[in-house]
Order: C-alpha cells, then sequence, then structure tokens
C-alpha cells in the first residue's frame, strides 16, 4: 500500500478501515451479519483498531465487579473454607485470618482465567439452600454466568490463536 510505504501507517489504516467497511457494507445481506459487522466496527474496528477492544473490557469488569459486590453485600458469595463459611452465614463477619473479599480483585481475576490473585480459589457463590436474605442471588447468579461466559470467551481467543 502506497500510504504505508511512505510511512504514514495511520493514514494507510485509516484508507483500510473506511474499505473493509464498505466491502461490508456492500456484501452483508441478512440482519445477523449487519449486527455482527456493528459489534465488530464498534469492538475492534474490523481488526483495524484492536485497542477499542480495552473500553469493551474495562466496562464488563465494571459491571462484573458491581454485581459480585452486591452479591458479597446480600451474602450470596461466601468464603470456601467451611469453618469461615459457618462463622460468614452465622454472623455476617469473618474470622480475622481469612483474607476479605475484593470485588475488583475477583472481577480481574474471572475476566482472566491465567491471572491467579487467590479470591475465586477462597471465594464461591453461597451453595446453600436460598434464605429470605438472598433475595437479589438471581442478579449474581446472572453475574456468575456473565464471569464464565468472559472467561470462556477470552480463554477461546486465546486457544484459537485470536489477537
Amino acid at each position: 500500500m502506497i500510504l504505508r510505504d511512505e510511512g504514514d501507517d495511520v493514514g494507510a489504516r485509516e484508507v483500510l478501515f473506511e474499505m473493509e467497511r464498505l466491502r461490508r457494507q456492500k456484501e452483508d445481506h441478512g440482519i445477523l451479519n449487519r449486527m455482527w459487522t456493528q459489534i465488530m466496527r464498534a469492538t475492534v474496528g474490523y481488526g483495524y483498531y484492536p485497542h477499542r477492544s480495552l473500553f469493551g473490557l474495562a466496562a464488563l469488569m465494571i459491571l462484573c465487579m458491581s454485581l459480585f459486590w452486591g452479591g458479597y453485600v446480600n451474602g450470596s458469595v461466601v468464603p470456601v473454607e467451611k469453618e469461615a463459611y459457618d462463622q460468614f452465614t452465622q454472623s455476617g463477619h469473618l474470622p480475622s485470618q481469612y483474607e476479605r473479599f475484593h470485588a475488583s480483585v475477583y472481577a480481574v481475576e474471572s475476566s482472566f482465567p491465567l491471572v491467579k490473585l487467590g479470591q475465586v480459589d477462597r471465594w464461591q457463590a453461597d451453595p446453600g439452600p436460598l434464605r429470605p436474605t438472598h433475595a437479589p442471588r438471581a442478579g449474581l447468579s446472572a453475574g456468575f454466568s456473565l464471569r464464565d461466559s468472559c472467561a470462556g470467551s477470552i480463554g477461546f481467543k486465546y486457544a484459537s490463536g485470536g489477537s
């Protein structure tokens, strides 16, 4: 490409992006193809602006952090260890030696499956029966489903050689 040969990488990227947009506008038929094209355009700029995906990842982590914190506040996120679980479910307090729950760290660890910071290993959704104080648990379940699907898609991306 002429612009790239002359050292204008930004200009070359803009031209390639516009060419891809026009090609997809002409060739995409059907609502699903058009929706997918819009997603690709907004999230990674058809592959010419991959840094855009970081904004989506940040938004997803903020959403996950909010859901996980809400679950913790409502008692739906509990310690894994039996003694800590029993004390937490009975009194609402953790043993002094048990690591505190950090929704932001839990969200980061859940979003990047290769990163292990200790929160996922020490905290989980309450496996016990639904108690009246756990009314918002449906939102937490959505958060854990979101976490699992997010981690699965990121893991699939790296396993499939995506960038």
